[in-house]
């Protein structure tokens, strides 16, 4: 019997994958249309709203900024 749990454990453990509920809530996704206003306002399920304002701005901040040649 203690040689089942651990095996039954490590077989569910097998099946577990990443999913997001909604499209705009993986970072793979956040610069598509559909996840940037105004598209995203008609459903709800813009990137912000979907993992929080401090999330959406935390993403912002780390992302470069371009300059455009003077």
């Amino acid at each position: 019997m203690k040689k089942v749990i651990p095996l039954f454990v490590v077989m569910l453990l097998v099946g577990c994958e990443e999913r997001y509920r909604y499209a705009c809530q993986d970072p793979a996704n956040w610069a598509n249309k559909e996840c940037l206003r105004p598209a995203c306002e008609v459903d709800g399920q813009c990137t912000d709203e979907l993992i929080g304002k401090v999330a959406a701005e935390a993403k912002e901040a780390s992302e470069p900024e371009v300059v455009s040649g003077e």
